[in-house]
């Protein structure tokens, strides 16, 4: 299978491969309704046996992030909400963003298509249409599948083990790590790199990464009981980095809801969209 998104590899893959044997917490006085014998390490198991027959998923997302560098006298205020349909086979996405940040009177939108048809993005100052070439959609292709690759090595994480916290409620197992310090500064790292998100980097880039202040990560993952699907997905991220003399700091509240799993069958282009585009 293929984890939908970048974060999360990082959420469901880093807590599930962390093999650890605690027993799932139900909440108090439900000991009936929460009761398992589940341990972190099968519900990975069983996570991933249900995530190969995973082939198509909406996801809507909102994300706060606010970033502050003192000295530049910058302190950036920005919401985002995004929504996306994507199916695997053949790899196929719509998705929809709208942004809204402090000081901005009209929100940034963006809305793209990435079908067989070519890729399609609408331009937010003319509200027309555009078609990217396709050489770009077949990097765009090959880089989300990459991305969500199964086989990108966690085992590291298994050092941290202690650092998990599971637990479950009527619905869903609950998995939840908080984590701060220099101890986690190598896991930041790991995830990226595992994720393929430092590809590309320059030297400065990767120098930063190293230098990284964690003041706060929090990951919190709610999978379904019944299909062990992962359907919600909540991160809070505390970070500071240098960037040229002075410390970037920026602060990320993230949540995600993921939903018609195996659902959506195919995307496809209005062809109001495919007949009006212009060719870049």
């Amino acid at each position: 299978m293929r984890n939908w998104l970048k974060f999360f590899s990082v959420g469901v893959l880093v807590l599930g491969l962390a093999a650890c044997n605690d027993i799932a917490e139900g909440e108090p006085g439900k000991e009936s309704a929460t009761s398992s014998e589940l341990t972190i390490q099968e519900l990975f198991q069983k996570t991933q046996e249900a995530s190969e027959n995973q082939k198509s998923m909406h996801a809507e997302i909102e994300m706060t992030q606010n970033i502050k560098m003192p000295g530049e006298d910058l302190d950036m205020e920005s919401k985002t909400f995004m929504e996306m349909d994507m199916v695997l086979e053949p790899m196929s996405m719509y998705q929809r963003m709208e942004m809204e940040m402090e000081g901005v009177d009209e929100s940034i939108q963006a809305e793209t298509y990435m079908t067989s048809d070519g890729f399609f993005m609408k331009e937010p100052d003319s509200d027309s249409w555009i078609q990217l070439p396709n050489e770009l959609l077949e990097q765009l292709s090959e880089s989300i599948l990459d991305s969500a690759d199964p086989t990108l090595d966690f085992g590291t994480l298994v050092k941290y083990v202690e650092d998990f916290k599971f637990e479950q409620d009527d619905k869903n197992y609950i998995l939840k790590l908080k984590a701060s310090g220099e101890n986690f500064q190598e896991l930041v790292k790991e995830q990226l790199d595992a994720s393929g998100m430092t590809e590309g980097m320059g030297e400065e880039e990767l120098a930063a990464l190293e230098t990284m202040i964690i003041h706060q990560m929090d990951y919190e993952i709610f999978i379904d009981k019944k299909t062990f699907y992962t359907n919600a997905f909540n991160m809070v991220l505390d970070i500071e980095m240098p960037a040229g003399d002075e410390m970037l700091r920026v602060k990320q509240n993230t949540k995600a809801q993921i939903t018609k799993i195996n659902e959506i069958k195919e995307i496809k282009i209005p062809q109001e969209v495919i007949d009006n585009a212009v060719e870049q």
